[in-house]
């Protein structure tokens, strides 16, 4: 073979190995949404390279410890969505701690549990989002033991009977918290209180009751601030404002929802310098 015709080939293999590598997804939907006859590769996407790095994955009854292998092996995810119906995240269990590259994960188990190790090693994981899922005193001490978390999303989250927030009061690099809920949602007290050390908390359709309003305005290390409800009559149920006086580094202020006019207690927040109000930024003076 001469040299011209092995360069042919060896672009050939070359240009063959990237059309498959690029297929990876496709390959996946292909198997696991055809095949299986539902949709349990809901979103993937890859890389230049054609590496999976982001992938939305719904755990059927019908997939094998086998295929829980296959394709929870890509090393290369840094974005994992994880979805199921049956109250069981066993199958994220040492398989999770291989994805040593993950920056964002999404876990929403209908109420479900994480089990013990799920969370455990993510050290490159910057962005935490649990929905509906039962959270116990291991998960909060593995999220806090996370050395580049940044932000936490919990959405309608639930809490074991015996739950302790006070190992959050510990989550230095946690900077940003995200509580969304409903209008029948009741968050379990203590959780914002031991949010010390964050800089910024988002308040999402929760019915801001004065205990709530008091834990929110105890977080003396706030800048950023808010609220965005379903109703000012139904969900803001405050009548006390002087504890507003303890955010002083408080200084960007949102607030979302039907009230006619900007809230009184807003004024009386020390060294307050942005404020959006329904969507508008409002001039302070």
């Amino acid at each position: 073979m001469n040299m011209k015709t092995l360069l042919k080939a060896l672009s050939f293999i070359c240009l063959s190995s990237l059309a498959l590598a690029k297929n990876d997804c496709r390959t996946l939907t292909k198997t696991y949404n055809l095949v299986k006859g539902e949709e349990i590769i809901t979103d993937c996407s890859t890389n230049s390279n054609g590496e999976i790095v982001s992938l939305n994955l719904y755990n059927s009854l019908d997939l094998t410890e086998k295929d829980l292998d296959k394709i929870l092996s890509h090393s290369t995810l840094n974005n994992l969505v994880f979805t199921e119906d049956y109250g069981n995240c066993e199958p994220l269990v040492s398989r999770i701690s291989g994805l040593s590259n993950l920056e964002e994960l999404i876990i929403q188990s209908y109420k479900g549990h994480i089990e013990k190790g799920v969370l455990k090693g993510l050290n490159k994981l910057r962005k935490l989002t649990i929905q509906y899922t039962y959270l116990s005193n291991e998960n909060l001490k593995e999220i806090v033991a996370l050395p580049n978390l940044k932000e936490l999303v919990f959405y309608n989250p639930e809490f074991e009977s015996n739950i302790s927030f006070t190992p959050l009061k510990k989550a230095s690099n946690i900077q940003s918290v995200t509580i969304e809920g409903n209008i029948e949602y009741k968050l379990t007290n203590g959780l914002i209180k031991n949010l010390k050390k964050i800089k910024k908390l988002t308040i999402k359709d929760l019915v801001v009751t004065q205990s709530l309003f008091n834990e929110i305005t105890s977080l003396s290390n706030l800048n950023e601030l808010s609220f965005k409800l379903f109703s000012s009559k139904k969900d803001f149920k405050v009548t006390s404002f002087d504890s507003v006086k303890n955010l002083t580094k408080l200084t960007a202020l949102e607030i979302n929802s039907d009230f006619s006019e900007v809230p009184e207690f807003v004024y009386s927040i020390p060294n307050l310098r942005k404020l959006t109000f329904n969507n508008r930024e409002i001039k302070l003076y």
